[in-house]
């Protein structure tokens, strides 16, 4: 879906070595869309359900890592979900968008709905 949306600008499943106070490691993001021109990178999870696990992820792994990989863009945070219940305990405030290629705010994480069957 992002790969079409997105064509030239997605990249799906990028993998990062870092290293960390254990030692070395790796992580792998679902995806970044990278706008060269714009000197922007946007940080994707896909989930099943909106979820804290992908509030972890974004923010506390991939963020950091690929901000010291990137130093000189801006990144966002977005998490994609095919379920969605605002019931669900999420670590901080987030902004729902229309659209995977919407404004996201800074430092605060993005959640676009995807789910083609729904009218």
């Amino acid at each position: 879906m992002l790969a079409k949306r997105f064509p030239g600008f997605y990249v799906s499943g990028p993998w990062f070595e870092f290293v960390d106070r254990t030692g070395g490691r790796w992580c792998q993001a679902d995806g970044l869309i990278v706008w060269q021109e714009l000197k922007h990178i946007r940080i994707v999870e896909i989930k099943y359900q909106h979820t804290e696990r992908a509030w972890w992820q974004l923010k506390q792994l991939y963020d950091p890592v690929v901000r010291r990989a990137f130093p000189e863009y801006e990144v966002t945070l977005l998490e994609v979900v095919h379920w969605h219940d605002p019931a669900v305990a999420f670590p901080e405030a987030y902004d729902l968008v229309s659209d995977c290629g919407a404004h996201l705010t800074m430092n605060k994480i993005g959640t676009h709905i995807w789910n083609p069957n729904r009218g």
